[in-house]
């Protein structure tokens, strides 16, 4: 409200003559004017608070909301009652005034005060006004706003009782309570061990990372030998160079597996786990758990089930409060002027509102039936338990590991957090990322559990009956220098030795299923043996003679490095194998 007085008017409508019997004194009015101003500043403060979604009387969030707001209540509350003597003082003298007679001087004074009061008192209006617009406060403010600032009007009668103001723990019992603790307690424990979860599932998936990157660099060496030997071979052989390689690195596997001390499991990513989020079609989902559902009528929040809000309300926690705005500000009417000047205003309500003060105070309606409360204008939910909450299941099609949800794992595999691990051959025992010999200790340094490639070619070869005889006979000759032609029956020896103790030195699976994947092909087997062994004899005489044995073995047995680099990447970093397939090769011959 602008200038409702002006010390100009006064001077041009009030003559000297009029006569106070005592100079008008303004001190009700002026500590009016300040109160109203203190409180409207307060209820500023409150008016730019956000009410969070949601609310739980009883949950840390609802708690702390709860109590942050009865303090701004309080205040808000302090500010009411001097607002409300003070109010009750200044209408009282402004009533007096009314009928006063006043000198110029004492009517300019009394303009100014009761502009300044006008104003302020406008302003207040405007800001509890705000105040109650914001829906999701108002439950928590609407006892202050009632009992201190609706001053009783003609029909102060309809004036709503005070809103009740939820509390920690409102509506629930003992019982409640402590569920709703154990509930909150159960959530926090998983919130921590999904915590521990992700921590074990970044490890896992930085040591696939590192096994990866070590298996590429094999791979890359091996391609790059294979470069260098070509990939035709020679119109003679049975195989090309490239299937020749494969069958080569695929006898390498299983015996590195089967004869090496330890084996990687084989293994790949699943990708990152996702959190527990899915309950039984007879549960519903509240925060990280499962409770069973609540009977019609009824919203669950953890182990508490509440009563619905019937229409025309909205949920506040504990409480249904009215959809409609407590207050409105109605429309003003002069009842007193000087002059053109008006000096005091009446208020007219709309329908539903009765007059209380500075504004219009909505009415309250009938509580509802099958509720309770002051007043139809904040009811009080029932509640019941419905038991402590059980964990979460994974969605359908996937797998639970350490309270979290991946996609199950290939046949032969078993899953750990992000990672498939192969699981373990038959005579193998499970340690950690890979498989131990049963007679061999499961020890935390796994790398020093396989031998170098060379020691296992050589402790293999010594295992055979003829070929161990035959040996010392090649690494005589070569030592010697012998002729070629010595050097070459030597050889001869040695791989036709080898391959009649093919079984004993791979394994009897891989010496049958070669027989198997080249039945029809009778010389392409036999070749095929003699191609290992000349793997294993240049792994021996590199480690005893030196790289020339290798040019050597070359020249005497037509012996070409094919699939050399598979033989020493399967022995150097075994990965455990069981039963697998010939390779699919092309026969040429």
């Amino acid at each position: 409200m602008k200038s409702l007085l002006k010390a100009a008017i006064f001077t041009g409508l009030l003559a000297p003559s009029l006569a106070w019997s005592a100079p008008p004194d303004m001190t009700a009015v002026n500590r009016a004017t300040k109160i109203m101003g203190d409180c409207a500043r307060i209820a500023d403060e409150i008016a730019a608070v956000k009410a969070p979604e949601g609310l739980v009387p009883g949950e840390p969030a609802g708690d702390q909301f709860i109590r942050q707001m009865a303090e701004r209540s309080g205040r808000l509350e302090e500010c009411g009652r001097n607002y409300k003597a003070a109010l009750e003082d200044s209408e009282t003298f402004l009533e007096k005034l009314e009928s006063a007679k006043l000198t110029e001087q004492e009517a300019e004074k009394a303009g100014d005060a009761v502009n300044k009061y006008e104003e302020a008192k406008e302003k207040l209006e405007q800001s509890l006004d705000a105040l109650s617009a914001n829906d999701g406060i108002q439950p928590y403010i609407g006892k202050s706003i009632l009992e201190y600032f609706l001053k009783g009007g003609d029909e102060a009668g309809d004036i709503p009782a005070a809103a009740p103001v939820p509390s920690a723990g409102s509506g629930l019992d003992a019982d409640l309570s402590r569920q709703l603790a154990e509930a909150q307690e159960k959530e926090k424990a998983q919130q921590l061990a999904l915590a521990e979860t992700a921590k074990n599932e970044a490890q896992a998936l930085k040591e696939l990372q590192e096994r990866q990157k070590e298996e590429e660099a094999l791979k890359k060496k091996e391609e790059e030998e294979e470069k260098k030997a070509g990939t035709s071979g020679k119109a003679s052989d049975p195989l090309s160079r490239s299937d020749t390689r494969a069958v080569m690195k695929w006898i390498a596997k299983g015996v590195a597996s089967a004869r090496q001390p330890y084996c990687y499991k084989d293994s790949y990513g699943r990708g990152a786990g996702a959190p527990l989020s899915s309950c039984p079609s007879d549960k519903d989902k509240s925060g990280l758990l499962c409770y069973p559902k609540c009977k019609n009528g009824y919203d669950g929040a953890g182990p508490v089930c509440w009563q619905k809000c019937p229409s025309g309300y909205f949920s506040t926690g504990a409480y249904c409060h009215i959809n409609k705005p407590l207050t409105k500000k109605g429309t003003w009417k002069c009842s007193w002027k000087v002059g053109k000047t008006c000096m005091m205003k009446k208020l007219t309500c709309p329908g539903g509102y009765a007059k209380a003060g500075l504004f219009c105070a909505l009415k309250a309606p009938a509580v509802p039936a099958g509720y309770k409360g002051p007043s139809g204008l904040d009811l009080a939910k029932a509640s019941y338990g419905r038991g402590a909450g059980s964990p979460m299941d994974c969605k359908a099609g996937q797998q639970e590991d350490a309270g979290l949800c991946y996609k199950p794992c290939e046949s032969g595999f078993s899953g750990v957090g992000p990672v498939c691990w192969m699981n373990c051959p038959k005579g193998k025992t499970n340690c950690g990322a890979g498989c131990a010999d049963s007679k061999v200790s499961c020890v935390s340094n796994t790398a020093q559990m396989v031998v170098s490639p060379v020691t296992l070619a050589m402790n293999i070869a010594s295992a055979g009956t003829v070929s161990a005889v035959a040996y010392p006979a090649v690494k005589a000759a070569f030592y010697a220098g012998s002729s070629a032609n010595d050097t070459r029956k030597s050889v001869e020896v040695w791989v036709n030795r080898y391959s009649e103790d093919f079984a004993q030195l791979t394994t009897p699976g891989i010496a049958a299923a070669l027989a198997a994947g080249c039945r029809g092909h009778a010389a392409a087997e036999k070749w095929l043996k003699e191609q290992y062994a000349l793997q294993s004899l240049s792994l021996m005489l590199a480690k005893d003679i030196g790289d020339t044995a290798k040019n050597t073995l070359a020249t005497v047995s037509n012996f070409e490095p094919t699939g050399v680099a598979g033989v020493i990447s399967a022995y150097s970093h075994p990965v455990c194998v069981e039963d697998e397939k010939f390779p699919a090769v092309k026969f040429l011959k």
